[in-house]
């Protein structure tokens, strides 16, 4: 998606400016390109896949006190 504006400086226009994508228009643009990834089309991405750590939360925070459990003894 191309965005294409003109700017006016002084009442006059200039129609080779071409102003940055909104953010609004960058949302668009990255859905849309998910929307083709996901249904298995061709699509200009990078695609990062995250495999998450095995943890040990629950213990570290029980031992720091910051669960709103009680210790069990």
């Amino acid at each position: 998606m191309t965005v294409n504006r003109t700017r006016t400086h002084g009442g006059e226009e200039d129609k080779g400016y071409k102003a940055k994508p909104s953010d609004a228009d960058d949302i668009l643009i990255s859905l849309q390109e998910a929307l083709k990834y996901a249904r298995g089309e061709k699509a200009d991405v990078i695609v990062h896949r995250v495999v998450p750590r095995a943890s040990v939360a629950r213990k570290a925070r029980m031992e720091l006190g910051l669960s709103q459990r009680l210790k069990r003894p």
